[in-house]
């Protein structure tokens, strides 16, 4: 999921990442100093500003492999090409991605990894790069017979050694379709899918491993179509019951595949036009509990747009809506929800985001990646990483 809008910083203790030659796996330089942390009660704290060679950057997306080993994406540029960096356990550094494959891919708002020899970032219209362990590759994915009237890519997943899928819509003339395409190592399959269209297809996806993955179509109250849940088996997908509450009252917009066959959904109840309050529902393999958080003053038009695992049971939530500061980030654990606040005014920078998080494996530190304001660069937008919890 990726939001364009960046906010204001006031002041910054983060570094300045400059790109500056080729290293190693496909990676430019970066900072000369470790950055300094801005903490706050909440646990978060800006690590990292980016902007390679005093460009603008917007950060849409992150994805963690292990600790010491992290990839996120966005554009940089007045001309929106593709920017990717990494974490090596260190710094961010910027991925030495080749101009002339960067500048294919616009607006690029997913990342999914299974290993440093298998990274995907994707564009909203269909356009992605390939890191295989030593070199970057682009492409376009496949449309479906009888649409090519526009791709729209909202979500990915990277699995086994070499696959992915991306997820969004694709449309006809007459009609818009939720879609999937899939890369089994060797060749892209576009595939439509069953049960409700959405506003705009598919809006997230999960997976658990490449024979479980789930998909949610967002739709709802103003959105023409009830909201959907999609589950891939490793042979075919079907669509997933959903209460009605769920499918018909609420707007989903992200999703949360869990080991054990536990699935979280979560969006927005709309409370009036531009209000909604978060809500999110887990199921647990045989029934839905449906939790309607707590109405945040500061924000009253949150929705969830983003889900990870906390590490130790629990789920980090995402709240996003266009105000300052970004929507609360909320936080289940122990059985319970909690708004642990503004997380952008908290430290200081004034973002409009975080745009996603990712959570590192084995660990309970959270990464999340979004834009803030610099006057330094063209248009005051520069990236920006957070984190929660130790360096891992």
């Amino acid at each position: 999921m990726g939001h364009l809008m960046i906010w204001s910083l006031p002041s910054k203790a983060t570094v300045i990442l400059a790109a500056s030659g080729l290293a190693a796996g496909g990676l430019a330089g970066a900072a000369a100093a470790g950055p300094a942390h801005a903490f706050t009660n909440s646990g978060w704290q800006v690590v990292a500003t980016i902007a390679p060679d005093n460009q603008e950057v917007q950060l849409n997306a992150v994805t963690a492999i292990a600790r010491g080993d992290a990839w996120a994406v966005g554009v940089a540029g007045t001309a929106d090409s593709a920017i990717v960096v990494r974490w090596n356990g260190t710094a961010w550094r910027q991925a030495a991605v080749p101009a002339a494959l960067a500048a294919k891919a616009s607006v690029v708002n997913s990342v999914a990894a299974t290993s440093d020899s298998n990274v995907w970032a994707f564009d909203f219209g269909g356009n992605w790069l390939r890191f295989d362990g030593s070199s970057w590759t682009a492409g376009r994915v496949p449309a479906l017979r009888g649409g090519q009237h526009g791709l729209g890519m909202a979500a990915s997943v990277a699995v086994a050694k070499h696959g992915a899928w991306v997820f969004g819509f694709d449309s006809t003339a007459a009609k818009l379709i939720s879609y999937a395409a899939h890369f089994n190592g060797s060749t892209w399959r576009a595939m439509s899918l069953p049960g409700p269209v959405g506003q705009f297809g598919v809006s997230d996806a999960s997976a658990v491993s490449a024979k479980d993955i789930w998909a949610v179509v967002g739709g709802g109250p103003g959105r023409g179509t009830a909201n959907g849940l999609l589950h891939w088996d490793g042979r075919r997908w079907r669509s997933a019951v959903l209460p009605s509450f769920l499918a018909h009252k609420t707007n989903l917009a992200s999703v949360l595949a869990l080991p054990g066959g536990h699935v979280w959904v979560a969006g927005g109840i709309p409370s009036g036009v531009g209000h909604a309050r978060g809500v999110t529902a887990l199921w647990n393999g045989h029934t839905w509990t449906v939790d309607k958080l707590a109405a945040d003053r500061a924000a009253p038009d949150d929705v969830i747009g983003d889900l990870v695992p906390n590490g130790n049971g629990g789920v980090w939530a995402m709240g996003f809506t266009p105000r300052a500061c970004a929507g609360p980030m909320w936080h289940f654990s122990a059985g319970a929800w909690s708004d642990t606040g503004l997380v952008g005014c908290l430290v200081g920078a004034y973002v409009h985001g975080p745009q996603g998080l990712a959570n590192v494996p084995g660990s309970t530190s959270v990464w999340g990646v979004g834009g803030q304001n610099d006057a330094n660069v063209p248009n005051d937008e520069a990236g920006l990483v957070l984190l929660f919890g130790s360096q891992p």
